[in-house]
């Protein structure tokens, strides 16, 4: 009988120490529901991101440490036994609340980034030459793991001040059907340049009005995101995994380039950082290192 109890006792509290309940994310003073905040259990390979409606179910002990952020809150680490049903978010201040730009006037557009040079031609992912452009050595890289991917966009002028009107990601559908995926745009971290503060977060259902020449061509302009005297910004793609028909993949293009730079990182590691991503071709022992080739216009602002 004493075995009995404490097998039953044992259970219990392994029961009561695993939380899998749905939970939602709000804004701690309107109490709306926040979409898409990123919810991660530090030093696990477990993670996820909210729905829409800030809703997310995740399974974590009483003692583990949860990392939250979502743009526009402060970010915050909760203990398992501390949260509720309801989670709370403390929105932060932006620096451009401090900033009134009256009549702005556009004196210039650029295009940046290591796919400015692909704007105007189609882009085809595989291993023979395309018609248009010489896209040898492609790999096109799919939604799985929890992956996200994050190119540094080089301002021409550190003393102006630019917004971001436009994104250009490359991408191919490999079903007969789009996986949403979100874009994300960052700040550059002031320490290590990597990327940092996130500032913006969209998640797009992809269409075909969106979709030209093999690119997601995405309208910023009235999302106002401003960088002032910055040297970059890093805009990212990752994927909607959770609330997506499995049978629905959309893949970012990924190319061999010594030259360039791309930086990754997954929600499903225990190591929630950002690296530069290289990749180890079967039967090699080298690295080579991978580039996206996204693209922004960008206008510079009087």
């Amino acid at each position: 009988m004493k075995i009995f109890l404490s097998i039953i006792l044992f259970t219990s509290s392994l029961i009561a120490s695993s939380q899998e309940i749905k939970r939602v994310i709000v804004d701690s003073k309107t109490k709306e529901p926040i979409p898409y905040a990123t919810i991660k259990i530090l030093h696990t390979n477990k993670g996820k991101i909210a729905n829409s409606n800030g809703e997310f179910k995740l399974d974590f002990q009483l003692n583990d440490s949860i990392f939250i952020s979502s743009v526009g809150y402060l970010d915050t680490i909760l203990i398992g036994k501390n949260i509720d049903k309801l989670i709370f978010l403390i929105s932060k201040p932006s620096v451009l609340d401090n900033i009134v730009v009256s009549n702005p006037k556009i004196i210039n557009r650029f295009i940046i980034g290591n796919g400015a040079e692909f704007i105007n031609k189609k882009t085809i992912c595989n291993f023979k030459e395309s018609a248009n452009i010489k896209l040898t050595k492609c790999l096109p890289w799919t939604g799985g793991g929890g992956a996200e991917f994050a190119e540094p966009m080089m301002l021409p002028d550190t003393n102006k001040i630019y917004r971001l009107s436009k994104a250009y990601i490359p991408v191919k559908y490999t079903s007969s059907c789009w996986q949403p995926i979100f874009i994300q745009v960052y700040e550059a971290d002031s320490i290590n340049g990597m990327p940092g503060s996130l500032i913006f977060r969209k998640h797009l259902s992809l269409k075909p009005e969106n979709y030209k020449k093999g690119k997601i061509i995405l309208d910023l302009h009235n999302e106002n995101i401003f960088f002032i005297k910055q040297k970059k910004f890093f805009i990212s793609i990752s994927w909607d995994t959770e609330n997506s028909n499995k049978n629905c993949l959309t893949g970012i293009l990924l190319f061999r380039d010594s030259e360039g730079i791309c930086y990754s990182r997954s929600i499903v590691f225990n190591d929630y950082h950002w690296i530069v991503f290289d990749w180890t071709p079967q039967k090699e022992n080298s690295f080579e290192r991978l580039r996206t080739i996204f693209a922004a216009e960008i206008e510079e602002m009087e």
